[in-house]
């Protein structure tokens, strides 16, 4: 043990003396080198830099020498701290305007008063050079106040006490805000109007500029009625109106005019008498006729059908009689009565194959483990082919005949259980070698 002390000892030593006899090799004629005791507390001074070792400190004096002394020394503070040297503060712990401000100005943000002082006082206001002795804190920046700095002064108000726009304008244009009538005569009639130097007299009041293709309005294509709804432009029976431009558009392409388009139309140019007729569709009532139960009877000859629903009585005669039968061109004169297409001979039906239970649905007509049964047939031919009988026929189907007790049975193992059981036998061997390791271990 006193030989590793002795050699720390050694050690520390000569790592001192290097060090010291490195700073004296550094020596310069403003320089002094002092070994001071780490244990004396004394005063932190800027012109003070520490070498590796601690117990050596370095005393510059930078005043004739241009040196590079660590960031720690010259480190710019932040700008809050400026702000809380160079601003006062309030009562209500506000910051106060360094100048003698006729305004009194005053926020909780030393920022935004350097922007109250750069407005009003100072333009090259710099809060790191700011000195309040050398400046004069009586200067003060007067807003400049404009002849027209209202809107009431250059636009009229109407009845309602909107603005209202001072050219002869086609659109009308009106508003609570003059900055919108500002931003409609930019756009609609001089793009480069200054409220300022407007001269309601100087200029020309008839001056518009009209929208570009694709950006029109409805209300620049259709007028309105009373009920500020658009009205069609066209001599129209219908007399046809609606809130929304859009929707009268789609009736003049139905009533009027296919082809017309909203960026093309030109109300002058169209012809106003134009006007398509709605094809009068047939309906049920027409071409059926309805028996004494009130409901609809088969038009064709020796046929008894009839069903409350016209539909029904549709789908009857495109499967009995005509194929291609069509209730909007459909006529008794010209048309063959006595068609009628018979069906297969021989034909069975689910009725007359499966069995029916309590709740009126299909059975499995063979020794069905599952004791399968559905309403509709369809479903248990499904059944029967899956589970029975993969080459079931409906029509050669004879339940003497057949072996009822056939059975396909499910494959046992899917692909998502054949994972499982991988993963299962995975875990089973690790665990086994885990304790085989263990007992060799022991």
């Amino acid at each position: 043990m006193l030989i590793k002390k002795i050699y720390i000892l050694f050690f520390f030593v000569m790592a001192v003396m290097v060090n010291h006899i490195v700073v004296m090799g550094m020596e310069q004629d403003n320089a002094a080198f002092l070994i001071k005791n780490p244990f004396e507390k004394k005063q932190k001074d800027n012109n003070v830099v520490l070498t590796l070792d601690p117990l050596i400190r370095i005393e510059y004096d930078c005043k004739d020498q241009k040196k590079r002394l660590p960031r720690r020394q010259f480190r710019v503070p932040s700008k809050k701290a400026l702000y809380d040297e160079k601003f006062k503060k309030n009562k209500d712990n506000k910051f106060m305007c360094p100048y003698n401000c006729p305004e009194d100005y005053t926020n909780k943000r030393g920022d935004v008063v350097a922007v109250h002082v750069k407005a009003r006082h100072d333009e090259n206001f710099d809060i790191r050079t700011f000195d309040s002795e050398k400046v004069d804190l009586n200067a003060y920046i007067l807003l400049v106040q404009s002849k027209k700095n209202k809107y009431v002064d250059v636009f009229e108000k109407n009845e309602i006490g909107r603005f209202m726009c001072p050219y002869n304008c086609p659109d009308n244009y009106v508003s609570t805000r003059g900055a919108d009538v500002i931003q409609h005569i930019r756009a609609r009639h001089d793009k480069g109007f200054d409220l300022q130097t407007f001269d309601k007299e100087k200029i020309d009041t008839d001056v518009y500029i009209p929208r570009k293709r694709g950006r029109r309005d409805f209300e620049d294509i259709f007028e309105k009625n009373e009920n500020d709804e658009f009205m069609c432009p066209y001599n129209c029976p219908d007399d046809y109106a609606h809130k929304k431009g859009q929707w009268v558009m789609s009736h003049i392409r139905k009533r009027h005019d296919q082809t017309v388009t909203k960026c093309a139309f030109d109300r002058h140019k169209l012809d106003p008498d134009a006007y398509i007729p709605k094809v009068e569709l047939k309906k049920y009532v027409d071409v059926f006729e309805k028996n004494e139960n009130d409901t609809f009877r088969c038009p064709y000859n020796n046929c008894q059908y009839a069903k409350p629903h016209g539909s029904e009585v549709v789908v009857h005669i495109r499967r009995r009689h005509n194929k291609l039968f069509n209730l909007q061109t459909f006529n008794r004169e010209n048309e063959n009565l006595n068609a009628y297409i018979p069906l297969k001979k021989n034909c069975k039906r689910y009725g007359d194959v499966f069995e029916k239970n309590k709740k009126k649905e299909f059975k499995c007509p063979y020794n069905c483990p599952d004791r399968y049964a559905h309403k509709r047939g369809k479903d248990v031919l499904r059944h029967i082919k899956r589970r029975h009988d993969s080459d079931f026929d409906l029509q050669t189907f004879n339940q003497d005949m057949a072996d009822l007790n056939a059975w396909i049975p499910r494959k046992r193992c899917s692909g998502i259980k054949r994972k499982r059981k991988e993963l299962v036998e995975k875990d089973t061997q690790e665990a086994r070698r885990k304790k085989k390791k263990r007992k060799m271990r022991i």
